[in-house]
């Protein structure tokens, strides 16, 4: 019981934090967005799952989209699938969008190099490979975590033989993830692929790299996305996407009815 209990206070905690950011923000600066961010608030529970995306979200992480605070793996894998739903309505289905785990696991393959032409546990990232090769899938793209603090963002554009690669912060690319990008790609290609800037606003702050890394990518690939977001905006952004969010969730509510 107590163990249930305190899970509950840390959500309403979270919520009571999200609401009272808002309420501020509103009060500084009564914007149609935050107003209607305000109303979205009344039609969402504040416990169960976020409906609608094929992975399992809890509703009590959207809070952190109201404030500015960290935005975790679950943050960037739900606005992945945003991503991964807009490029489908635009017909681009020959772009991968992987999850934020998968930088990871493909650092793991290449310091297990030996074993990854047979290991099952790395399996889909060779069929991912593969379809890339063999021009099935033109992109992969994703988001990265550098030393649990950062996101970062890159495409590997197998049409161009290139990576992109996009840090908010204006660094290069670590030299242990340029390692395991090409040697992914040679494995599966035997091609060299250049390193290019992809275009990326510069954060103002200590934790706006999660937005602006998924904003890089969106801006990239999506052809309905007309600009970058200034870094100005970061926080705005992150209310459009718990807007978004809320919108899905509400349309497969009335669909699941």
């Amino acid at each position: 019981f107590w163990d249930e209990l305190r899970i509950l206070r840390n959500i309403w905690n979270g919520w009571s934090k999200g609401v009272n950011e808002l309420d501020a923000r509103i009060q500084s600066t009564p914007t149609n967005l935050l107003r209607r961010a305000k109303l979205a608030l009344n039609h969402i529970p504040w416990t169960g799952h976020l409906l609608g995306f094929p992975n399992s979200t809890e509703l009590h992480h959207l809070c952190t989209y109201l404030t500015d605070g960290w935005l975790t793996d679950e943050h960037e894998l739900v606005m992945l699938d945003l991503l991964k739903d807009d490029l489908k309505n635009e017909g681009q289905e020959h772009i991968l969008i992987e999850d934020p785990h998968f930088t990871s696991l493909l650092t793991t393959a290449y310091h297990e190099r030996d074993r990854y032409p047979v290991e099952s546990t790395f399996k889909w990232i060779r069929d991912h490979g593969t379809q890339l090769a063999q021009g099935k899938k033109t992109h992969l793209a994703t988001i990265a975590n550098l030393n649990n603090r950062h996101w970062v963002s890159y495409i590997l554009d197998f049409t161009e033989q290139s990576v992109w690669y996009a840090d908010s912060m204006g660094n290069q690319i670590p030299d242990e993830l340029r390692t395991v990008l090409l040697w992914w790609i040679g494995v599966h290609t035997g091609r060299h692929f250049i390193f290019l800037e992809l275009p990326v606003s510069i954060q103002l702050d200590g934790y706006s790299c999660g937005i602006l890394s998924w904003d890089a990518l969106r801006y990239k690939l999506s052809l309905s996305c007309a600009r970058l977001t200034p870094a100005s905006e970061a926080l705005d952004e992150r209310v459009a996407v718990f807007l978004r969010l809320i919108k899905y969730y509400r349309v497969s509510k009335s669909d699941s009815l």
